[in-house]
Protein backbone atom coordinates (compact mmCIF):
# COMPACT_ATOMS: atom_id res chain seq x y z
CA UNK A 1 0.00 0.00 0.00
CA UNK A 2 2.62 2.11 0.56
CA UNK A 3 4.66 1.61 -2.57
CA UNK A 4 1.31 2.59 -4.47
CA UNK A 5 0.66 5.66 -2.28
CA UNK A 6 4.32 6.44 -3.42
CA UNK A 7 3.69 5.76 -7.26
CA UNK A 8 0.64 8.12 -7.26
CA UNK A 9 2.23 10.80 -5.46
CA UNK A 10 5.20 10.82 -7.82
CA UNK A 11 3.34 10.29 -10.46
CA UNK A 12 1.14 13.34 -9.42
CA UNK A 13 4.22 15.59 -8.81
CA UNK A 14 5.48 15.17 -11.93
CA UNK A 15 2.20 15.96 -13.70
CA UNK A 16 2.09 18.83 -11.83
CA UNK A 17 5.75 19.71 -12.69
CA UNK A 18 4.82 19.19 -16.42
CA UNK A 19 2.02 21.08 -16.54
CA UNK A 20 4.20 24.07 -14.45
CA UNK A 21 6.82 24.17 -17.36
CA UNK A 22 4.03 23.83 -20.16
CA UNK A 23 2.41 27.45 -18.54
CA UNK A 24 6.23 28.88 -17.92
CA UNK A 25 6.27 27.90 -21.60
CA UNK A 26 3.70 29.92 -22.95
CA UNK A 27 1.62 26.85 -23.57
CA UNK A 28 4.70 24.45 -24.73
CA UNK A 29 6.56 21.77 -23.37
CA UNK A 30 10.17 22.44 -23.54
CA UNK A 31 12.32 20.47 -26.00
CA UNK A 32 15.86 19.93 -26.05
CA UNK A 33 17.19 22.66 -28.55
CA UNK A 34 20.07 22.76 -31.12
CA UNK A 35 23.41 23.96 -30.20
CA UNK A 36 23.83 26.99 -32.03
CA UNK A 37 27.20 27.81 -33.81
CA UNK A 38 27.74 31.71 -35.06
CA UNK A 39 29.58 31.89 -38.35
CA UNK A 40 31.64 35.22 -38.19
CA UNK A 41 33.23 35.55 -41.21
CA UNK A 42 32.87 35.67 -45.20
CA UNK A 43 36.19 33.78 -45.14
CA UNK A 44 37.40 30.47 -45.60
CA UNK A 45 39.80 27.57 -43.31
CA UNK A 46 41.02 26.87 -40.16
CA UNK A 47 43.28 29.83 -39.66
CA UNK A 48 43.25 30.04 -35.36
CA UNK A 49 42.21 33.73 -35.72
CA UNK A 50 39.33 33.76 -33.39
CA UNK A 51 36.98 33.67 -35.72
CA UNK A 52 34.70 31.01 -36.47
CA UNK A 53 34.63 30.53 -40.46
CA UNK A 54 31.74 28.49 -41.76
CA UNK A 55 33.97 25.00 -42.48
CA UNK A 56 35.55 25.41 -38.82
CA UNK A 57 31.81 25.66 -37.75
CA UNK A 58 30.58 22.10 -39.29
CA UNK A 59 34.36 21.16 -38.50
CA UNK A 60 32.99 21.74 -33.98
CA UNK A 61 28.90 20.13 -35.43
CA UNK A 62 30.85 17.13 -36.70
CA UNK A 63 33.31 16.81 -33.52
CA UNK A 64 31.30 18.47 -31.15
CA UNK A 65 34.59 20.24 -30.03
CA UNK A 66 35.51 23.98 -29.92
CA UNK A 67 37.58 24.61 -33.48
CA UNK A 68 38.80 28.04 -33.40
CA UNK A 69 36.47 30.35 -31.30
CA UNK A 70 33.87 27.94 -33.03
CA UNK A 71 31.80 26.56 -29.97
CA UNK A 72 31.43 22.56 -29.87
CA UNK A 73 27.96 21.28 -31.13
CA UNK A 74 25.94 18.82 -29.81
CA UNK A 75 23.55 15.89 -30.82
CA UNK A 76 21.33 18.07 -32.79
CA UNK A 77 23.03 21.67 -34.12
CA UNK A 78 22.30 24.84 -36.19
CA UNK A 79 24.24 26.92 -38.29
CA UNK A 80 23.02 30.05 -39.10
CA UNK A 81 24.27 32.12 -42.27
CA UNK A 82 23.52 35.80 -42.88
CA UNK A 83 22.88 37.84 -46.16
CA UNK A 84 26.96 37.01 -47.69
CA UNK A 85 28.93 34.83 -50.29
CA UNK A 86 31.11 32.53 -48.69
CA UNK A 87 33.70 31.18 -51.22
CA UNK A 88 35.22 27.90 -50.39
CA UNK A 89 39.62 28.80 -50.89
CA UNK A 90 41.17 25.87 -49.17
CA UNK A 91 42.49 23.48 -52.29
CA UNK A 92 42.62 19.55 -51.75
CA UNK A 93 39.83 17.36 -52.99
CA UNK A 94 39.52 13.86 -51.83
CA UNK A 95 39.68 14.81 -48.02
CA UNK A 96 36.17 13.53 -45.91
CA UNK A 97 37.27 15.46 -42.52
CA UNK A 98 36.27 18.91 -43.78
CA UNK A 99 40.15 20.28 -43.47
CA UNK A 100 40.23 20.97 -47.27
CA UNK A 101 38.03 21.57 -50.55
CA UNK A 102 34.54 20.47 -49.82
CA UNK A 103 32.78 20.74 -47.08
CA UNK A 104 31.97 17.20 -44.88
CA UNK A 105 29.37 16.80 -42.80
CA UNK A 106 29.56 13.95 -40.41
CA UNK A 107 26.67 14.60 -37.95
CA UNK A 108 23.07 16.19 -37.83
CA UNK A 109 22.82 19.32 -38.73
CA UNK A 110 20.78 22.17 -39.66
CA UNK A 111 21.98 25.07 -41.95
CA UNK A 112 19.77 28.19 -42.86
CA UNK A 113 20.63 31.22 -44.62
CA UNK A 114 19.09 34.50 -45.06
CA UNK A 115 17.63 33.22 -48.29
CA UNK A 116 18.51 32.08 -52.12
CA UNK A 117 20.34 34.73 -54.02
CA UNK A 118 21.05 36.14 -50.51
CA UNK A 119 23.31 33.54 -48.94
CA UNK A 120 25.50 32.17 -51.18
CA UNK A 121 27.79 29.56 -50.73
CA UNK A 122 30.42 29.25 -53.64
CA UNK A 123 33.23 26.61 -54.28
CA UNK A 124 34.51 28.32 -56.68
CA UNK A 125 35.66 25.10 -59.29
CA UNK A 126 37.74 24.02 -56.21
CA UNK A 127 35.52 20.48 -55.63
CA UNK A 128 31.72 20.24 -54.87
CA UNK A 129 30.41 22.43 -52.18
CA UNK A 130 28.52 19.40 -49.36
CA UNK A 131 29.87 16.26 -49.06
CA UNK A 132 27.08 14.27 -46.46
CA UNK A 133 28.81 11.41 -45.15
CA UNK A 134 27.48 7.98 -44.60
CA UNK A 135 27.33 8.48 -40.29
CA UNK A 136 24.85 11.45 -41.19
CA UNK A 137 21.93 11.15 -39.72
CA UNK A 138 19.54 14.12 -40.81
CA UNK A 139 20.95 17.23 -42.87
CA UNK A 140 18.44 20.34 -43.29
CA UNK A 141 19.64 23.42 -45.91
CA UNK A 142 17.33 25.95 -46.62
CA UNK A 143 17.83 29.70 -47.50
CA UNK A 144 20.74 29.38 -49.59
CA UNK A 145 22.30 29.17 -52.91
CA UNK A 146 24.88 26.18 -54.05
CA UNK A 147 27.18 27.39 -56.51
CA UNK A 148 30.23 26.97 -58.28
CA UNK A 149 31.01 23.31 -57.41
CA UNK A 150 33.06 21.17 -59.70
CA UNK A 151 34.27 17.51 -58.78
CA UNK A 152 35.23 14.34 -60.83
CA UNK A 153 32.80 11.89 -59.22
CA UNK A 154 29.43 12.42 -58.03
CA UNK A 155 27.34 15.73 -57.07
CA UNK A 156 28.69 18.75 -58.43
CA UNK A 157 26.83 20.83 -55.92
CA UNK A 158 25.70 18.00 -53.12
CA UNK A 159 26.82 14.82 -52.70
CA UNK A 160 24.76 12.93 -50.10
CA UNK A 161 25.77 9.07 -49.27
CA UNK A 162 22.61 7.77 -46.99
CA UNK A 163 21.32 10.84 -44.51
CA UNK A 164 18.21 11.67 -44.33
CA UNK A 165 18.71 15.32 -46.77
CA UNK A 166 15.78 18.20 -46.94
CA UNK A 167 16.74 21.23 -48.88
CA UNK A 168 13.94 24.17 -48.13
CA UNK A 169 14.23 27.04 -50.68
CA UNK A 170 17.36 26.28 -52.15
CA UNK A 171 18.82 27.23 -55.00
CA UNK A 172 21.41 24.67 -56.52
CA UNK A 173 23.21 26.37 -59.85
CA UNK A 174 25.49 26.16 -62.08
CA UNK A 175 27.87 22.30 -60.83
CA UNK A 176 29.45 20.26 -62.58
CA UNK A 177 29.91 16.28 -62.16
CA UNK A 178 32.54 15.34 -64.45
CA UNK A 179 33.33 11.43 -65.56
CA UNK A 180 32.05 8.86 -67.34
CA UNK A 181 30.51 5.23 -66.50
CA UNK A 182 30.58 4.98 -62.58
CA UNK A 183 31.82 8.91 -62.16
CA UNK A 184 29.68 12.23 -63.22
CA UNK A 185 26.43 11.49 -61.87
CA UNK A 186 23.86 14.47 -60.08
CA UNK A 187 25.67 17.21 -61.78
CA UNK A 188 23.51 19.45 -58.95
CA UNK A 189 22.72 16.97 -56.03
CA UNK A 190 23.60 13.56 -55.95
CA UNK A 191 21.25 11.07 -53.43
CA UNK A 192 22.47 7.47 -52.81
CA UNK A 193 20.22 6.61 -49.82
CA UNK A 194 18.52 7.99 -47.08
CA UNK A 195 15.33 9.77 -47.88
CA UNK A 196 15.90 13.35 -49.94
CA UNK A 197 12.99 16.02 -49.50
CA UNK A 198 13.13 19.19 -52.07
CA UNK A 199 10.74 21.91 -50.82
CA UNK A 200 10.67 24.87 -53.27
CA UNK A 201 14.27 26.01 -54.57
CA UNK A 202 15.58 25.75 -58.19
CA UNK A 203 18.17 23.48 -59.46
CA UNK A 204 19.29 25.26 -62.37
CA UNK A 205 22.33 25.48 -65.41
CA UNK A 206 23.96 22.27 -63.61
CA UNK A 207 25.73 19.68 -65.72
CA UNK A 208 26.79 15.99 -65.48
CA UNK A 209 28.79 13.84 -67.34
CA UNK A 210 26.81 10.97 -66.49
CA UNK A 211 23.33 10.20 -65.69
CA UNK A 212 21.56 13.21 -63.95
CA UNK A 213 22.15 16.56 -64.72
CA UNK A 214 20.32 18.30 -62.08
CA UNK A 215 19.75 15.57 -59.70
CA UNK A 216 20.75 12.03 -59.38
CA UNK A 217 18.52 10.06 -56.52
CA UNK A 218 19.51 6.50 -56.63
CA UNK A 219 16.75 3.03 -56.09
CA UNK A 220 17.62 3.40 -52.16
CA UNK A 221 15.71 6.66 -51.64
CA UNK A 222 12.24 7.61 -50.95
CA UNK A 223 11.71 11.11 -52.28
CA UNK A 224 9.38 14.25 -52.17
CA UNK A 225 9.92 17.03 -54.29
CA UNK A 226 7.58 20.07 -54.01
CA UNK A 227 7.30 22.98 -56.01
CA UNK A 228 11.22 22.94 -57.22
CA UNK A 229 12.00 24.03 -60.29
CA UNK A 230 14.68 22.01 -62.25
CA UNK A 231 15.80 24.35 -65.66
CA UNK A 232 18.48 23.97 -68.42
CA UNK A 233 20.08 21.05 -66.85
CA UNK A 234 22.32 18.63 -68.79
CA UNK A 235 23.28 15.50 -68.82
CA UNK A 236 25.89 13.15 -70.88
CA UNK A 237 23.46 10.29 -70.85
CA UNK A 238 20.16 10.08 -68.56
CA UNK A 239 17.91 12.54 -67.29
CA UNK A 240 18.92 15.75 -68.68
CA UNK A 241 16.90 17.41 -65.32
CA UNK A 242 16.37 14.12 -63.20
CA UNK A 243 18.02 10.56 -62.95
CA UNK A 244 14.90 9.17 -60.30
CA UNK A 245 15.53 4.93 -59.48
CA UNK A 246 13.84 5.63 -55.73
CA UNK A 247 10.08 6.01 -54.76
CA UNK A 248 8.41 8.89 -54.06
CA UNK A 249 6.42 11.54 -55.74
CA UNK A 250 6.91 15.03 -57.69
CA UNK A 251 4.21 17.54 -56.18
CA UNK A 252 3.80 21.06 -58.08
CA UNK A 253 6.80 20.36 -59.75
CA UNK A 254 8.39 21.91 -62.70
CA UNK A 255 11.02 20.70 -65.08
CA UNK A 256 11.95 22.96 -68.08
CA UNK A 257 14.61 23.00 -70.39
CA UNK A 258 16.44 19.88 -69.78
CA UNK A 259 18.74 18.35 -72.10
CA UNK A 260 20.15 14.28 -72.07
CA UNK A 261 22.37 12.86 -74.49
CA UNK A 262 20.87 9.73 -74.26
CA UNK A 263 17.38 9.34 -72.71
CA UNK A 264 14.56 11.44 -70.45
CA UNK A 265 15.22 15.03 -71.26
CA UNK A 266 13.45 16.23 -68.63
CA UNK A 267 13.51 12.91 -66.39
CA UNK A 268 14.50 9.25 -66.42
CA UNK A 269 12.47 7.38 -64.11
CA UNK A 270 13.27 3.98 -62.75
CA UNK A 271 11.17 4.04 -59.44
CA UNK A 272 7.52 3.52 -58.63
CA UNK A 273 6.81 7.63 -58.68
CA UNK A 274 3.28 9.63 -58.61
CA UNK A 275 2.90 13.21 -60.91
CA UNK A 276 0.92 15.80 -59.46
CA UNK A 277 0.52 19.51 -60.75
CA UNK A 278 3.50 18.85 -62.57
CA UNK A 279 4.81 20.70 -65.58
CA UNK A 280 7.56 18.73 -67.64
CA UNK A 281 8.29 21.10 -70.31
CA UNK A 282 10.92 22.20 -73.31
CA UNK A 283 13.14 19.49 -72.43
CA UNK A 284 15.26 17.79 -75.42
CA UNK A 285 16.59 13.74 -75.34
CA UNK A 286 17.59 11.10 -78.28
CA UNK A 287 14.01 8.99 -76.25
CA UNK A 288 11.76 10.18 -73.76
CA UNK A 289 12.13 13.83 -74.35
CA UNK A 290 9.96 14.85 -71.42
CA UNK A 291 10.04 11.45 -69.41
CA UNK A 292 11.76 7.99 -70.03
CA UNK A 293 10.22 5.42 -67.85
CA UNK A 294 12.14 1.88 -67.31
CA UNK A 295 10.63 -0.68 -65.46
CA UNK A 296 8.77 1.04 -62.99
CA UNK A 297 5.10 2.38 -62.06
CA UNK A 298 4.62 5.75 -63.40
CA UNK A 299 1.48 8.23 -62.39
CA UNK A 300 0.43 11.04 -63.67
CA UNK A 301 -2.33 12.53 -61.80
CA UNK A 302 -2.52 16.22 -63.07
CA UNK A 303 -0.09 18.70 -65.10
CA UNK A 304 1.34 19.12 -68.18
CA UNK A 305 4.09 17.05 -70.27
CA UNK A 306 4.27 19.77 -72.96
CA UNK A 307 6.64 20.65 -75.63
CA UNK A 308 8.83 17.91 -75.41
CA UNK A 309 11.31 16.64 -78.21
CA UNK A 310 12.84 13.31 -78.86
CA UNK A 311 15.48 14.55 -81.43
CA UNK A 312 16.39 12.62 -84.74
CA UNK A 313 15.38 9.46 -85.18
CA UNK A 314 13.88 8.84 -81.55
CA UNK A 315 10.65 8.15 -80.18
CA UNK A 316 8.70 9.13 -77.20
CA UNK A 317 8.17 12.74 -77.49
CA UNK A 318 6.25 13.60 -74.11
CA UNK A 319 6.84 9.91 -72.63
CA UNK A 320 8.70 6.61 -73.15
CA UNK A 321 7.71 3.69 -70.61
CA UNK A 322 9.83 0.88 -71.68
CA UNK A 323 9.00 -2.25 -69.77
CA UNK A 324 6.96 -1.35 -66.62
CA UNK A 325 3.85 0.69 -66.51
CA UNK A 326 2.32 3.87 -66.74
CA UNK A 327 -1.03 5.56 -65.80
CA UNK A 328 -2.32 8.42 -67.14
CA UNK A 329 -5.38 9.23 -65.38
CA UNK A 330 -5.63 13.07 -65.29
CA UNK A 331 -3.29 15.87 -66.65
CA UNK A 332 -2.05 16.44 -70.25
CA UNK A 333 0.74 15.11 -72.88
CA UNK A 334 0.30 18.06 -75.15
CA UNK A 335 2.36 19.61 -78.29
CA UNK A 336 5.11 16.74 -78.25
CA UNK A 337 6.98 15.76 -81.23
CA UNK A 338 9.37 12.38 -81.93
CA UNK A 339 10.19 9.99 -85.15
CA UNK A 340 7.81 7.88 -83.88
CA UNK A 341 5.23 8.03 -80.81
CA UNK A 342 5.20 11.93 -80.82
CA UNK A 343 3.00 11.66 -77.35
CA UNK A 344 3.61 8.46 -75.43
CA UNK A 345 6.07 5.44 -77.04
CA UNK A 346 5.34 1.95 -75.21
CA UNK A 347 8.03 -0.73 -75.55
CA UNK A 348 7.42 -4.10 -73.57
CA UNK A 349 4.92 -2.09 -71.05
CA UNK A 350 1.75 -1.52 -70.08
CA UNK A 351 -0.08 1.41 -70.83
CA UNK A 352 -3.42 3.25 -69.85
CA UNK A 353 -5.06 6.38 -70.44
CA UNK A 354 -7.95 6.86 -67.69
CA UNK A 355 -8.82 10.56 -67.52
CA UNK A 356 -5.72 12.38 -69.04
CA UNK A 357 -5.56 14.42 -72.62
CA UNK A 358 -2.53 12.91 -75.48
CA UNK A 359 -3.17 16.00 -77.55
CA UNK A 360 -1.77 17.83 -80.38
CA UNK A 361 1.56 15.79 -80.65
CA UNK A 362 3.40 14.83 -83.86
CA UNK A 363 4.94 11.93 -85.27
CA UNK A 364 7.40 11.98 -88.38
CA UNK A 365 6.40 8.32 -89.10
CA UNK A 366 4.14 6.65 -86.56
CA UNK A 367 2.15 6.90 -83.93
CA UNK A 368 1.26 10.91 -83.66
CA UNK A 369 -0.43 10.26 -80.17
CA UNK A 370 0.59 6.75 -79.15
CA UNK A 371 3.08 4.19 -80.44
CA UNK A 372 2.84 0.54 -79.49
CA UNK A 373 6.12 -1.29 -80.20
CA UNK A 374 8.00 -4.35 -78.98
CA UNK A 375 4.98 -6.18 -77.30
CA UNK A 376 3.62 -2.82 -75.38
CA UNK A 377 0.10 -2.69 -74.36
CA UNK A 378 -2.13 0.39 -74.95
CA UNK A 379 -5.40 0.83 -73.31
CA UNK A 380 -7.75 3.55 -73.50
CA UNK A 381 -10.36 3.39 -70.30
CA UNK A 382 -11.64 7.35 -70.36
CA UNK A 383 -9.76 10.54 -71.42
CA UNK A 384 -8.98 12.49 -74.39
CA UNK A 385 -6.70 11.30 -77.88
CA UNK A 386 -7.15 14.47 -79.86
CA UNK A 387 -5.34 16.31 -82.60
CA UNK A 388 -2.10 14.17 -82.95
CA UNK A 389 -0.89 14.13 -86.64
CA UNK A 390 1.90 11.40 -88.24
CA UNK A 391 2.39 9.84 -91.29
CA UNK A 392 0.39 6.41 -89.80
CA UNK A 393 -1.65 6.28 -87.10
CA UNK A 394 -2.30 9.47 -86.02
CA UNK A 395 -4.04 8.63 -82.52
CA UNK A 396 -2.62 5.33 -82.29
CA UNK A 397 -0.01 3.39 -84.26
CA UNK A 398 0.39 -0.49 -83.10
CA UNK A 399 3.72 -1.63 -84.54
CA UNK A 400 3.68 -5.08 -82.19
CA UNK A 401 1.47 -5.42 -79.15
CA UNK A 402 -2.19 -4.61 -78.89
CA UNK A 403 -4.06 -1.48 -77.91
CA UNK A 404 -7.33 -1.48 -76.52
CA UNK A 405 -10.57 1.21 -76.61
CA UNK A 406 -13.18 0.91 -74.32
CA UNK A 407 -13.70 4.42 -73.00
CA UNK A 408 -12.97 7.74 -74.07
CA UNK A 409 -12.69 9.37 -77.68
CA UNK A 410 -10.20 9.23 -80.43
CA UNK A 411 -11.19 12.22 -82.02
CA UNK A 412 -9.85 15.03 -84.47
CA UNK A 413 -6.23 13.11 -85.44
CA UNK A 414 -4.88 13.32 -88.95
CA UNK A 415 -1.99 10.91 -90.94
CA UNK A 416 -1.37 9.65 -94.25
CA UNK A 417 -2.98 6.07 -93.02
CA UNK A 418 -5.30 5.72 -89.92
CA UNK A 419 -6.30 8.79 -88.83
CA UNK A 420 -7.33 7.40 -85.83
CA UNK A 421 -5.37 4.17 -85.60
CA UNK A 422 -3.53 2.10 -87.69
CA UNK A 423 -2.69 -1.69 -86.93
CA UNK A 424 0.49 -2.62 -89.19
CA UNK A 425 1.67 -5.88 -88.59
CA UNK A 426 0.43 -9.52 -87.99
CA UNK A 427 1.93 -9.58 -84.24
CA UNK A 428 -0.13 -6.26 -84.02
CA UNK A 429 -4.44 -6.08 -82.66
CA UNK A 430 -6.70 -3.47 -82.31
CA UNK A 431 -10.04 -3.84 -79.71
CA UNK A 432 -13.01 -1.69 -79.14
CA UNK A 433 -15.24 -2.59 -76.57
CA UNK A 434 -16.85 0.94 -75.96
CA UNK A 435 -15.77 4.22 -76.33
CA UNK A 436 -16.25 6.46 -79.67
CA UNK A 437 -13.44 6.61 -82.65
CA UNK A 438 -14.70 10.18 -84.08
CA UNK A 439 -13.71 12.84 -86.86
CA UNK A 440 -10.44 11.14 -87.45
CA UNK A 441 -8.87 12.17 -91.23
CA UNK A 442 -6.21 10.08 -93.30
CA UNK A 443 -5.57 11.69 -96.45
CA UNK A 444 -5.27 8.48 -98.03
CA UNK A 445 -7.12 5.07 -96.45
CA UNK A 446 -8.89 4.86 -93.34
CA UNK A 447 -10.06 7.64 -91.89
CA UNK A 448 -11.10 6.20 -88.39
CA UNK A 449 -8.73 2.95 -88.45
CA UNK A 450 -6.83 1.13 -91.09
CA UNK A 451 -5.21 -2.52 -90.96
CA UNK A 452 -2.64 -3.93 -92.84
CA UNK A 453 -1.64 -7.16 -91.80
CA UNK A 454 -2.74 -6.88 -88.10
CA UNK A 455 -6.19 -7.80 -86.84
CA UNK A 456 -8.79 -5.39 -85.24
CA UNK A 457 -11.78 -6.79 -83.27
CA UNK A 458 -14.86 -3.71 -82.65
CA UNK A 459 -17.53 -5.41 -80.71
CA UNK A 460 -19.31 -2.33 -79.57
CA UNK A 461 -18.85 1.63 -79.98
CA UNK A 462 -18.59 3.61 -82.45
CA UNK A 463 -16.92 4.93 -85.81
CA UNK A 464 -18.70 7.46 -86.71
CA UNK A 465 -17.78 11.07 -89.03
CA UNK A 466 -14.33 9.97 -90.31
CA UNK A 467 -12.73 10.99 -93.41
CA UNK A 468 -9.92 9.73 -95.86
CA UNK A 469 -9.96 9.43 -99.39
CA UNK A 470 -10.75 5.38 -99.78
CA UNK A 471 -11.89 3.90 -96.79
CA UNK A 472 -13.65 6.75 -94.47
CA UNK A 473 -14.23 4.63 -91.83
CA UNK A 474 -12.36 1.62 -92.04
CA UNK A 475 -10.06 0.35 -94.35
CA UNK A 476 -8.43 -3.27 -94.12
CA UNK A 477 -5.40 -4.34 -96.91
CA UNK A 478 -3.08 -7.50 -97.19
CA UNK A 479 -4.35 -10.97 -96.56
CA UNK A 480 -2.88 -11.18 -93.31
CA UNK A 481 -5.55 -8.50 -92.43
CA UNK A 482 -8.25 -8.93 -90.49
CA UNK A 483 -11.46 -6.90 -89.11
CA UNK A 484 -14.10 -8.17 -87.11
CA UNK A 485 -17.33 -6.24 -86.67
CA UNK A 486 -19.82 -7.25 -84.28
CA UNK A 487 -22.16 -4.82 -82.23
CA UNK A 488 -20.86 -1.64 -83.72
CA UNK A 489 -21.67 1.10 -85.33
CA UNK A 490 -20.18 2.73 -88.67
CA UNK A 491 -21.97 6.15 -89.38
CA UNK A 492 -21.51 9.42 -90.92
CA UNK A 493 -17.98 8.66 -92.56
CA UNK A 494 -16.82 10.03 -95.80
CA UNK A 495 -14.13 9.20 -99.05
CA UNK A 496 -13.50 11.24 -101.35
CA UNK A 497 -12.95 7.89 -103.99
CA UNK A 498 -14.19 4.65 -102.75
CA UNK A 499 -15.88 3.06 -99.74
CA UNK A 500 -17.38 5.51 -97.46
CA UNK A 501 -17.90 3.39 -94.50
CA UNK A 502 -15.22 0.37 -95.14
CA UNK A 503 -12.77 -0.27 -97.93
CA UNK A 504 -11.79 -3.87 -98.44
CA UNK A 505 -8.46 -4.58 -100.29
CA UNK A 506 -7.75 -7.99 -99.86
CA UNK A 507 -7.93 -9.74 -95.92
CA UNK A 508 -10.55 -11.34 -93.80
CA UNK A 509 -13.82 -9.14 -93.10
CA UNK A 510 -16.59 -10.60 -90.87
CA UNK A 511 -19.82 -8.25 -89.89
CA UNK A 512 -22.03 -8.95 -87.10
CA UNK A 513 -25.64 -7.22 -85.63
CA UNK A 514 -23.16 -4.13 -87.01
CA UNK A 515 -24.98 -0.76 -88.01
CA UNK A 516 -23.35 0.48 -91.15
CA UNK A 517 -25.76 3.79 -91.99
CA UNK A 518 -25.43 6.79 -93.79
CA UNK A 519 -22.35 6.52 -95.18
CA UNK A 520 -21.02 8.70 -98.07
CA UNK A 521 -18.79 7.92 -101.19
CA UNK A 522 -17.60 10.30 -104.07
CA UNK A 523 -17.08 7.34 -106.37
CA UNK A 524 -18.47 3.56 -105.04
CA UNK A 525 -19.64 1.82 -101.92
CA UNK A 526 -21.04 4.39 -99.56
CA UNK A 527 -21.12 1.70 -97.52
CA UNK A 528 -18.83 -0.67 -98.16
CA UNK A 529 -16.21 -0.80 -100.98
CA UNK A 530 -14.93 -4.12 -101.63
CA UNK A 531 -12.18 -5.25 -104.09
CA UNK A 532 -10.72 -8.42 -102.90
CA UNK A 533 -10.21 -10.58 -99.72
CA UNK A 534 -13.16 -12.28 -97.84
CA UNK A 535 -16.40 -10.41 -96.62
CA UNK A 536 -18.79 -12.64 -94.49
CA UNK A 537 -21.99 -10.58 -93.26
CA UNK A 538 -25.48 -11.18 -92.18
CA UNK A 539 -27.15 -8.93 -94.23
CA UNK A 540 -30.75 -9.62 -92.43
CA UNK A 541 -28.81 -8.66 -89.11
CA UNK A 542 -27.62 -4.53 -90.79
CA UNK A 543 -29.99 -2.13 -91.13
CA UNK A 544 -31.05 -1.40 -94.68
CA UNK A 545 -29.85 1.92 -96.07
CA UNK A 546 -29.39 3.38 -99.88
CA UNK A 547 -25.39 3.45 -98.80
CA UNK A 548 -25.25 0.35 -98.05
CA UNK A 549 -26.97 -1.07 -101.71
CA UNK A 550 -23.57 0.48 -103.43
CA UNK A 551 -21.64 -2.84 -102.03
CA UNK A 552 -19.37 -3.24 -104.97
CA UNK A 553 -17.37 -6.13 -105.45
CA UNK A 554 -14.75 -6.84 -108.51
Amino acid sequence: MKVERFVMATSLGLALALVLLWLLGGGRLPVARATNITVQTTTDGISGDHTCTLREAIIAANTNVWVDSCAPGGSDDYIGLGPFTYVLTVTGAGEDAGLTGDLDITATLTIEGAGPGQTIIDAGGIDRVFDVRETTGTVVISGVTIMGGNVTGDGGGICNWAADLTLVNVEVISNNANGTGANGKGGGVYVLDGDVTLQGGKIISNAAGNDGGGIFVGDLVNLTFDGVQVISNTAGDDGGGAYITGDGTLDGVQVISNTASDNGGGAFVGGDVTLDRVQIRGNTADSGGGVYASTCDVTLNSGQIVSNTARGFGNGGGMYVNGGSATLSGGEVVSNTAYAGGGVHIRTASVVLAGAQIRGNSATVNGGGVNVAANGAFTQTGGLLVHNTAGSGGGVYVEQGCAVLSGGQIFANRANYGGGVSVVNSNASFSQVGGVIISNTASSWGGGVYVWQGSATLNGGQVISNTADDGGGLYVRDALGSLSLVNTTVSGNAAGSDGGGLYVHDGTVAITYTTVASNTAATGGGGIHWISGTVTQRRDQLRRHADLERLQSR
